[in-house]
């Protein structure tokens, strides 16, 4: 079943919030950074009002050491929130890495039997795009948000109209994403479904290089590439096309404050109601909000990017697991029998590989499993060792059913080797 935007979106959350210490700091930085960005404006505010006044007081000199602090404190509690994320960076890589090693080897080898693993697992080079985004998020959402809430407040204070700028700042937000959130999720993982489809094609070009270099003259390769990068492309441009939506709305929005902002304050300054310090303040904090609202929008793409991201990188740490049960075998020379009780499997409802397969193996005995090519000999190996369950029947240990025993304990004692097993790199001693 597909998983809907509203679902995709809890489950970054609830990664995000996994790191509550981490996302608790990012907030508090962020509020403070809010806050000491409305100082710059205000005492800009009364700096002009001092020289409109032609007076040098020593009081402009302590308001312009203010504003220099205040932006300074910007810049120091931008870098505190950058070294979080950095640390937040650095986990990502660590979890994933550790949760593709930990869930492989337990992974139920029927239901993923349509999945190339392989090739699955070149999701874990998400991680980068998650690093990226995730960056993003917790860096400029925040910031940008405070940083529109708390001028749209100060904007209150100067006068009530005023009201009508937030009034239209929070409509174009709801409207942005409300319209175009679901399409830019979904666009976004079907471009990346895309994109590991082109990976797995120059992968199987690359597995099978002396079939394609034998055929090049057919150009099945270049055929092949040419139609899974065209549908990447595809899929690709929509994405793009719903971006294109988010900015064009940005651009209308931003043309129409601006008028809003100079008729509302120039009108109030012609009247009287606002100073010129004032004046220059409002549209200080008014173009504060605006680049605040852009960067808001702008980072709805890594947004897409880090729900595409952790939507792949679940793909395999949320596959199946076999079932491990609890019996071990205590350490003995004298082996073990194995007994097949009715046993069938198939791998789907169609086409049964094995059907009421019976036998019986004594401990201590050699036994020869022969048959033609496809009767499933290797089947039953993989079946021994615990890698397929029977569809129906039972396997047996010692009279015990295959699905009370610990697996792992129980390839401790086989020794298998099949063609489709390989030597894993290392050293002798390894």
């Amino acid at each position: 079943m597909e998983t809907s935007p509203k679902q995709h979106g809890y489950n970054l959350f609830k990664y995000v919030t996994k790191e509550k210490k981490d996302v608790t700091n990012i907030y508090f930085y962020a509020i403070l950074n809010g806050l000491v960005q409305l100082s710059v404006p205000l005492g800009i505010q009364s700096i002009v009002s001092f020289v409109m006044g032609a007076t040098m007081a020593t009081s402009i000199y302590i308001l312009i050491a203010f504003v220099v602090l205040g932006t300074w404190l910007v810049g120091y509690f931008r870098l505190k929130v950058m070294q979080i994320i950095e640390k937040i960076q650095q986990k990502i890589f660590v979890e994933f890495s550790i949760a593709f090693a930990e869930k492989l080897p337990k992974v139920n080898l029927s239901a993923t039997r349509k999945s190339y693993l392989p090739e699955l697992v070149n999701r874990f080079f998400d991680t980068q795009n998650l690093q990226k985004g995730i960056s993003k998020i917790l860096l400029e959402i925040p910031t940008a948000l405070i940083q529109i809430l708390f001028g749209i407040l100060l904007l209150s204070f100067y006068h009530p109209w005023f009201l009508v700028f937030g009034a239209l700042v929070i409509i174009c937000v709801i409207i942005i994403f409300r319209f175009t959130m679901e399409s830019g999720i979904k666009s976004s993982i079907d471009e990346s479904d895309k994109k590991y489809e082109v990976a797995s094609w120059l992968e199987d070009i690359a597995a099978s290089i002396k079939t394609f270099k034998l055929n090049s003259k057919t150009e099945i390769h270049l055929k092949g590439t040419d139609d899974r990068v065209v549908d990447y492309i595809d899929d690709r441009t929509s994405h793009f096309k719903v971006l294109v939506i988010q900015y064009k709305t940005i651009i209308a929005f931003k043309v129409i404050i601006t008028l809003v902002m100079l008729v509302i304050g120039t009108y109030l300054l012609v009247n009287q109601q606002l100073n010129i310090g004032a004046f220059i303040a409002t549209e200080i904090v008014v173009l504060s909000i605006m680049t605040a609202v852009e960067k808001l929008i702008v980072s709805l793409e890594s947004y897409y990017d880090v729900i595409a991201a952790l939507a792949k990188l679940n793909k395999v740490t949320d596959l199946p697991e076999e079932k491990i049960g609890a019996i071990t075998f205590e350490e003995q020379n004298t082996g073990f029998s194995i007994e097949f009780k009715e046993v069938t499997f198939a791998f789907n409802d169609f086409q049964k590989i094995l059907e009421n397969v019976n036998f019986k193996i004594s401990e201590n005995t050699i036994t020869v499993i022969s048959g033609k090519l496809g009767a499933g000999k290797s089947l039953l190996l993989n079946m021994m060792t615990g890698f397929y369950d029977p569809t129906a029947g039972s396997i047996l240990f010692d009279k015990i059913p295959l699905k009370n025993i610990d697996k792992v304990a129980l390839r401790n004692e086989i020794g298998m080797y099949l063609d489709d097993m390989t030597i894993i790199k290392g050293t002798v001693y390894e």
